[in-house]
């Protein structure tokens, strides 16, 4: 996501999502802070209670699993702190919190899914939760795609399961599913790639889309 104007409390929008009628975004580095945006343009600063920042690099929305304390079928918030420029990671953290109430200024305290990949550290922008399940495209180039197992305890570090390799020689920078799970987008500084979320997991070709007549910056 580009540099954000009327946000100027986050210069480097790293992820952004929906969820209860609002945008949710943040910026890689700094304090553990959401911003939420509500439909008029309205800003509110979310501290993110129990998290640290290394480097978040995306935000997605899902269900809060059966396992989650909270009201049954409420809708929970992930940040991934994957960013790995370095290559230096011995484990990245997904944090998981409830969607924080409209006018609430911290959430309730987030619980941390450690991960460690299966052959060595990258560097990652991009979380996507799917009907498949919960995976992580790396930026390199070509990107790789690593998945969470069904298992995963808070406080615990899991192992993560290499799926496939993208044929799409871009840089991922972010990714997204619809909410009825089919679609999986993924997108770079410049293109947008769009599959159906079995062709997503089998590597079957995605609609490219040609995004450099916006002129973004990073």
């Amino acid at each position: 996501v580009g540099r954000a104007r009327f946000l100027p409390a986050v210069p480097e929008a790293s992820g952004i999502t929906v969820a209860a009628g609002a945008l949710w975004t943040h910026n890689d580095s700094d304090a553990p802070v959401l911003f939420r945006v509500d439909s008029g343009g309205r800003v509110t600063p979310v501290t993110v209670a129990g998290a640290e920042v290394r480097d978040w690099e995306d935000v997605a929305s899902a269900s809060c699993p059966a396992s989650t304390k909270g009201t049954p079928g409420e809708t929970c918030l992930y940040i991934a702190d994957i960013g790995d420029n370095s290559g230096s990671r011995q484990r990245i953290t997904i944090y998981q919190v409830p969607v924080p109430a409209p006018g609430t200024t911290s959430t309730k305290i987030a619980e941390a899914f450690h991960a460690t990949y299966p052959d060595h550290p990258h560097d990652a922008e991009a979380l996507l939760f799917a009907t498949p399940g919960t995976f992580i495209v790396t930026k390199e180039v070509p990107a790789r795609v690593y998945q969470f197992g069904t298992s995963l305890k808070p406080g615990e570090t899991a192992r993560l399961t290499f799926v496939r390799t993208l044929n799409e020689k871009v840089r991922i920078t972010g990714a997204a599913a619809s909410p009825d799970g089919r679609w999986v987008a993924l997108r770079s500084n410049t293109t947008l790639l769009i599959y159906k979320v079995e062709d997503f997991v089998k590597g079957a070709a995605p609609v490219s889309v040609d995004l450099q007549g916006f002129k973004e910056p990073q």
